[in-house]
């Protein structure tokens, strides 16, 4: 429930309007308040109808901005009374545990790794379906999803146009690929940290994963390093890292990374990457730089190159450039 103080208040260029957020949970789930502030003068999801007097409605309705009910509301068209309703998707009925990683297909479909071995399939309706089960099958076997083996899931990625859905094994030092019903290996080496065709590159323990535009960006763990699998090319190379843990910025051959928990592509930033105890970094291939974090673990809201985080796990960032991070 929102509730504008005071109600039916105009807000114009300048001047804020402070409501506080009352979240409805589902039954055993805890209940939560909390005070937000808007502004129309700083507010991006805001046009104004009127630009004179700065009197904004809102046209887009998403997660950082308040429904066109809040925006009429504090125009004095009406009383301000809007409805937030959070639902479980998928609840404990499902039987779902321990979930890592995960992308969605064109269908909408959710591929989400459980356990570390098996992989499921969640519909836009909150169906669980298994892709394959795989508790006691420790092996580095290509194959049908019925009599492969693997070592683990660490994350998984998924080429929506193509329909293939690929997945990170760092057991078995592997990207490998599900097209239709049969596994097949992308990339495999001994362990080691050497780019170049995939036939002579080394990697060393693969984790976090994302598909973009015909390539594979993935976290190689055992070396520090984010590296890009060209999968048209077949070649792979480091995109942040030179193979020593740290936090350096600069260019590739400089730059040092300490542990990525979440990868997201952006045509505005290039490959963001989360790191050790709040970072929030960038590559374009070329140079690494931080977006914000100082190494202290903290949350603070501010400006970037201000703010703070703790142990971010992975990012959205929508066509305005706005970067939402789960922390």
């Amino acid at each position: 429930v929102v509730q504008v103080s005071p109600p039916g208040s105009r807000v114009g260029i300048g001047q804020t309007a402070t409501y506080a957020a009352e979240y409805l949970l589902a039954p055993g789930l805890k209940d939560e308040t909390a005070t937000f502030e808007w502004s129309p003068s700083v507010d991006p999801c805001m046009q104004f109808n009127d630009p004179s007097t700065g009197v904004g409605i809102a046209n887009e309705i998403s997660p950082a901005c308040v429904v066109t009910a809040l925006a009429k509301g504090l125009r004095g068209e009406t009383p301000v009374s809007v409805e937030v309703v959070v639902s479980t998707f998928v609840d404990e009925t499902a039987g779902l545990k321990r979930l890592v990683g995960g992308d969605i297909d064109r269908d909408g479909n959710i591929y989400v790794a459980e356990d570390d071995r098996n992989l499921k399939k969640i519909d836009q309706g909150g169906a669980v379906s298994d892709v394959f089960i795989k508790f006691a099958t420790d092996g580095c076997a290509d194959g049908e999803l019925d009599s492969f083996t693997l070592y683990g899931i660490n994350d998984v990625a998924i080429d929506a146009a193509g329909g293939v859905v690929y997945f990170s094994d760092a057991g078995c030092n592997a990207i490998r690929k599900i097209t239709g019903t049969t596994v097949a290996t992308v990339l495999k080496t001994d362990a080691g940290y050497a780019d170049g065709d995939a036939a002579i590159a080394l990697i060393n323990k693969p984790s976090v994963l994302r598909f973009v535009g015909g390539g594979l960006y993935f976290y190689d763990s055992g070396n520090f390093a984010i590296r890009l699998l060209n999968l048209a090319q077949n070649k792979v190379r480091t995109v942040a890292g030179n193979g020593l843990q740290g936090i350096a910025d600069g260019a590739i051959a400089d730059s040092q990374v300490f542990g990525v928990r979440g990868l997201h592509h952006s045509s505005i930033y290039g490959l963001l990457f989360s790191d050790y105890r709040g970072y929030v970094r960038k590559t374009d291939g070329t140079t690494v730089s931080t977006i914000t974090g100082t190494g202290a673990c903290d949350h603070k809201d501010g400006p970037l190159g201000e703010a703070l985080f703790c142990d971010v796990d992975s990012f959205y960032v929508d066509s305005k450039g706005r970067i939402f991070a789960s922390e």
